[in-house]
C-alpha cells in the first residue's frame, strides 16, 4: 500500500465488481481517507496483515474502552447507505484521477506540459503582464469556489474535496472542518478576501455555517482528536471564532465555552495524547499549544492561559535528554533518524521551538521555558547544510538530499520563523539572519537554483513563496524573472491542466483554490500580509 502503482491498481480493483478486492481493504481504504491516513497492508502466511501508522506516548488505555480503526471501519462499510457509497465510489475514482498524473517523493511530479513556452531566461513579459495573468486567475477562483459552494451544500451537505501533499501521496475524500484544506479554513480565507473584494457574503455564512455546525457537533460527542494547528478541532477554532466575530455572529462565545470544556475533559485522561497526532506543530500538541495561546491572546480570557499552561507542563513532561539538550521526540515511524527527531516548520523541531517561544513570550515569562526553546533552536539551527542552503528532510516519506523548499519544510517556513525570533531580540536567530541575509536566499540567482514550484498552493506552492519573498525580502519581487520561475502566469492556466478537473479539484486554504486566492491578493495588494504563523492571526476589521 505504500507503492503508487500497487495502490493504483488496488483502487482500480475496488471500482471493478466482476473481481472483488480482498476482505478488509475496502473499510481499511475508506477509514483512512476519512481520517487523513494511509493504512499499510502486507501478507502473513496466507492472510493479509494490516498495520495503521501511529504515534507514541507514556500514557494507557485499558482495554476495552476503544475500538481499534479496522473494527470501526467494518462497522462504518456495514451500516453506510446506497447515498453514501455513491460517494465513496466518488471519492475512490478521483483519487485515481489525481494519481495519475502524480508520482512519488523526490522523482518527476507531473506528466503535464504547459502549453505556453516554459523558458525562465524569458524576461518579454512585464510584471504588470504577470499581474494580470495572476488577477485573472484569482477571478476564475472565486467563481468555481462560489459555485462549488453552493452546490455542494445545497446537494447534500456533504463536502468532497483534493488531499494534496508536494510530492507523496494526494488523496481525494470528505473534507472536514480543519484549518488546512477544511471547511473552517475556507471561511476564514473568504472572510479576508471579502474585506477587499467583492465576494457573495451569503456564500461565506453557507460556510461558516456548516463548519460551525459539524465543530460543535463535535464538541458536544467526545472522541474527536484535537489534533494542532493546521488539523483537527483545535485548529478549526480559531478560524471559527475570528469569522464569527467579523460577521458579528454571538455563536463565537458559546464554542469558546465549549472548547474550553473539551479540552479540560481531554486534558485530564491519563492518556491525554491520544488526542494529538503526535508532537508537532500542525497536527499535534504543540500546535495546540499556539492555539490556547492565541485564544488567551485575542480573549484575554485566564482559562485559556491555565489551559496553555497545563498542556506545557505535559509536554515540559515528555521532552528526553539527547547531547545535552531537552527536546521533543517523535515516532520512528516518520523519522529516519535514530534519535526520532525531524527538521522543519510544520513537523520537525523548528515549529515546536515556535510554539514554546510563542507561549512563553505571551504567558509564561520563565526562565525554564525560554531555556528550552533554547535547546530546540540550536538543535534546529545545527541542522542547517550550507552546502545546500537549506535543511535537510529527515522524514520517511523523503528522499531528498535538498530538502524542501516551501512553507512546510526546508528553508522558507524556517526563515520566516527566525525572523520573528529575531524582531524579539533572541541572539541565535540574530546571528543566523546576520551571517544568511535574505538576499543570499531569495534572490532570483538563488532561486534558480531550487526546484521550481508545481502547484500554486500556499503550503507548497508559488503564492506561498511569493507571500513568503513578500514578507521576508520584497526587492525580489521587483525582478520579472521571480514570476517566471515560480510558474505564475503558467499556473494561472487553470483550465488547461489535467490535475484540475472539476471533480478533483482542492478547494483549501491551504491547498487548494481559497489559498490561491488569497495569495493572488497578496502579490497584488502590498498592504495585505498572509498570516503564515498563528500570533499573525487577528480579527478581521
Amino acid at each position: 500500500m505504500c507503492s503508487t502503482e500497487k495502490r493504483k491498481a488496488f483502487l482500480t480493483k475496488i471500482l471493478d465488481n466482476d473481481n472483488a478486492p480482498a476482505v478488509g481493504f475496502l473499510p481499511a481504504e475508506v477509514n483512512a481517507l476519512l481520517n487523513i491516513d494511509i493504512p499499510y497492508a502486507k501478507s502473513c502466511v496466507g492472510e493479509l496483515s494490516f498495520s495503521e501508522p501511529h504515534y507514541s506516548g507514556k500514557g494507557h488505555l485499558p482495554p476495552g474502552s476503544y475500538l481499534d480503526g479496522l473494527s470501526n471501519s467494518i462497522s462504518y462499510i456495514e451500516n453506510f447507505t446506497e447515498a453514501r457509497h455513491r460517494f465513496e465510489i466518488s471519492q475512490i475514482s478521483n483519487t485515481l484521477t489525481a494519481m495519475r498524473y502524480m508520482y512519488e517523493h523526490d522523482r518527476k511530479l507531473t506528466t503535464y506540459t504547459f502549453r505556453k513556452e516554459d523558458n525562465i531566461n524569458d524576461t518579454c513579459s512585464s510584471i504588470q503582464e504577470k499581474f494580470e495573468d495572476i488577477r485573472s486567475a484569482q477571478n476564475s477562483n472565486i467563481d468555481f469556489l462560489i459555485k462549488k459552494i453552493s452546490y455542494e451544500l445545497s446537494n447534500n451537505g456533504l463536502w468532497y474535496g483534493f488531499h494534496a501533499s508536494p510530492g507523496g501521496y494526494i488523496e481525494y475524500s470528505e473534507l472536514g472542518e480543519d484549518l488546512y484544506y477544511g471547511l473552517s479554513g475556507m471561511a476564514y480565507g473568504l472572510a479576508m478576501i471579502h474585506q477587499n473584494k467583492p465576494i457573495p457574503k451569503e456564500s461565506i455564512l453557507h460556510t461558516l455555517n456548516e463548519a460551525y455546525n459539524r465543530v460543535n457537533k463535535k464538541l458536544q460527542n467526545r472522541g474527536t482528536h484535537l489534533g494542532g494547528s493546521h488539523f483537527g478541532l483545535s485548529s478549526s477554532v480559531l478560524p471559527l471564532i475570528i469569522t464569527l466575530k467579523y460577521f458579528e455572529d454571538n455563536r463565537h462565545d458559546e464554542l469558546l465555552s465549549q472548547y474550553k470544556s473539551y479540552f479540560h475533559s481531554a486534558i485530564s485522561e491519563d492518556w491525554w495524547q491520544k488526542y494529538f497526532w503526535g508532537a508537532d506543530l500542525l497536527s499535534g500538541m504543540y500546535g495546540t499549544l499556539s492555539v490556547l495561546t492565541k485564544l488567551y491572546e485575542l480573549t484575554k480570557d485566564n482559562d485559556f492561559r491555565e489551559l496553555a499552561c497545563n498542556l506545557y507542563k505535559k509536554i515540559d513532561s515528555e521532552l528526553v535528554l539527547l547531547n545535552g539538550k531537552r527536546l521533543v521526540q517523535f515516532d520512528r515511524s516518520i523519522t529516519t533518524r535514530n534519535d526520532s527527531l525531524l527538521s522543519g516548520l510544520s513537523h520537525g523541531v523548528m515549529g515546536c521551538a515556535y510554539s514554546i517561544f510563542y507561549f512563553y513570550r505571551t504567558i509564561s515569562k520563565n526562565q525554564k521555558t525560554y531555556s528550552t526553546f533554547v535547546d530546540f533552536l540550536d538543535w534546529e539551527l545545527q541542522q542547517y547544510d550550507k552546502n545546500i542552503k537549506n535543511w535537510p528532510d529527515y522524514r520517511r516519506r523523503s528522499e531528498s538530499t535538498n530538502g524542501e523548499f516551501s512553507w512546510s519544510h526546508g528553508l522558507p517556513g524556517n526563515y520566516l520563523i527566525l525572523q520573528y525570533f529575531s524582531e524579539h531580540h533572541v541572539p541565535e536567530a540574530l546571528e543566523f539572519i546576520r551571517n544568511n541575509p535574505p538576499c543570499s536566499f531569495f534572490s532570483y540567482e538563488n532561486l534558480r537554483q531550487r526546484k521550481r514550484p508545481i502547484n500554486d498552493s500556499i503550503c507548497h506552492g508559488a503564492y506561498g513563496l511569493l507571500n513568503i519573498i513578500k514578507s521576508v525580502y520584497p526587492p525580489s519581487l521587483l525582478d520579472q524573472r521571480v514570476y517566471t520561475w515560480l510558474n505564475i502566469s503558467l499556473l494561472a492556466e487553470h483550465d488547461t491542466r489535467e490535475l484540475r478537473t472539476r471533480a478533483a479539484d482542492p478547494l483549501g486554504l491551504w491547498v487548494g483554490k481559497t489559498g490561491a486566492i488569497l495569495g493572488a491578493h497578496g502579490v497584488l495588494n502590498e498592504s495585505f500580509k498572509f498570516p503564515f504563523l498563528i500570533h499573525q492571526m487577528d480579527y478581521l476589521q
